[in-house]
């Protein structure tokens, strides 16, 4: 497991939590501080909040798993929960300092595509959703995972996790201060599309969901290789 005793400073991430979808599609979520496994397909939002509480940063808090008409967008939100905690650190020390085993990069370098591609596939489901004109209240759970991922971002990029597979440019490291600085205004723009969700701002909603998209492009454009 990359994030864990291959990395130096991370500590012990990838056992801060563990998320699985069972046989019959329901998702079960399990946090320290909890002895018991949730279905949250049966949760109240009251409960994931604090299953939210108790996981206590953003990079091992979840919440996870369908509820009934959100199945598709929950199911990838719940596979994007996974790749954060497996491929990223903890907002509070997401910095330049962590560096990956050579012999676990070309797993980081894996599992951080995957991570872009469910991000990727979350928010193309949100703007379906705008356009068929859904009620937002109902996105405020794939919203907030991508809130979520946007927060976690810069630890999934630790020190040495580059090779010619990868997209990610060398100024990613060189730039740590710069990247860190547009990985903030995308988790910030983020959040408030998760805000707007909450309160059922339809017209606020679709705007926002532009904005977080130019931030997302902002970024490719100067850390990415080009397409």
């Amino acid at each position: 497991m990359p994030f864990g005793p291959g990395v130096a400073g991370d500590g012990d991430a990838a056992a801060a939590l563990a998320c699985e979808l069972d046989s019959g599609g329901r998702g079960f979520a399990h946090a320290p501080g909890i002895k018991r496994f949730v279905s949250v397909s049966a949760a109240s939002d009251s409960e994931m909040e604090a299953i939210d509480r108790d996981c206590g940063d953003v990079a091992s808090a979840v919440a996870c798993a369908p509820h009934r008409g959100e199945t598709g967008m929950r199911h990838s939100t719940l596979a994007l929960a996974g790749a954060v905690l497996l491929f990223g650190s903890a907002v509070a020390s997401a910095r330049g300092d962590h560096s990956v085993a050579p012999d676990a990069k070309d797993e980081v370098i894996a599992g951080r595509k995957a991570a872009f591609l469910m991000s990727a596939g979350i928010f193309g489901g949100l703007k379906a959703a705008i356009d068929r004109g859904d009620d937002v209240k109902t996105l405020a759970f794939p919203a907030r995972g991508l809130a979520r991922w946007a927060a976690a971002l810069p630890g999934m990029f630790p020190a040495g996790s580059t090779s010619d597979a990868s997209e990610a440019l060398p100024v990613i490291w060189s730039d740590r201060a710069g990247f860190e600085a547009r990985a903030a205004a995308y988790a910030e723009a983020a959040a408030k599309l998760a805000d707007l969700a909450k309160a059922g701002d339809k017209a606020g909603f679709a705007a926002q969901w532009a904005v977080v998209g130019g931030t997302c492009g902002a970024c490719h454009d100067t850390y990415r290789k080009p397409k």
